[in-house]
């Protein structure tokens, strides 16, 4: 009876350490490698029918770590996202897409553009009121080089006022780094 349990108890612990090695090597150091989906802003503020596709990204700090600029159109606002403390994007496809969508619809109703500059919490808020106004100025100019009429945009800049996520969080620090346009 003793050496029974004996062997059940070693072949207990065997398959623990197994389990464990499994989980180690075979998930955790695995799940860098995956694919992430760029950060939303808050939900409450968009309407998810109207969400268009957002591209994946191969990491949930990529947003902050590159040059590129990924956005997201809901029926009335486009949403620009920023690198961290930068106002530099090379736009995306997509993103053209959204500007030059927002173009035509103002020229169509006839009402301006507004376009509001924020950003995260990091740093101080008098600089992250300048960034987020050179943020919505850099979006102005993609817009009128994509063909709208600069007396059509206002800009405007609240730093880190609104944010929409919390700012505890890169994650969050990353939904809040934007500009946001809307037809008025």
């Amino acid at each position: 009876m003793n050496l029974r349990v004996a062997l059940i108890l070693l072949i207990f612990v065997i398959w623990c350490i197994l389990g464990l090695w499994w989980y180690h090597d075979q998930v955790i150091c695995n799940c860098n490698n995956q694919p992430a989906v760029a950060a939303l802003p808050a939900v409450d503020s968009l309407k998810k029918d109207t969400v268009q596709k957002i591209k994946p990204i191969d990491t949930v700090h990529q947003l902050a770590k590159t040059d590129s600029t990924t956005s997201i159109k809901t029926d009335d606002k486009l949403i620009v996202y920023f690198p961290v403390n930068s106002t530099k994007n090379n736009p995306d496809k997509e993103t053209l897409g959204h500007i030059k969508e927002m173009i035509q619809e103002a020229n169509k109703s006839g009402k301006n553009l507004s376009i509001t500059g924020h950003s995260d919490a990091q740093g101080k808020p008098s600089t992250n009121l300048e960034l987020s106004m050179k943020r919505a100025n850099r979006l102005k100019d993609l817009f009128v080089e994509n063909g709208a009429k600069a007396d059509q945009i206002k800009t405007f800049a609240k730093g880190q006022t609104e944010p929409i996520a919390d700012n505890a969080s890169p994650e969050g620090r990353s939904k809040n780094r934007r500009a946001e346009v809307v037809l008025q």
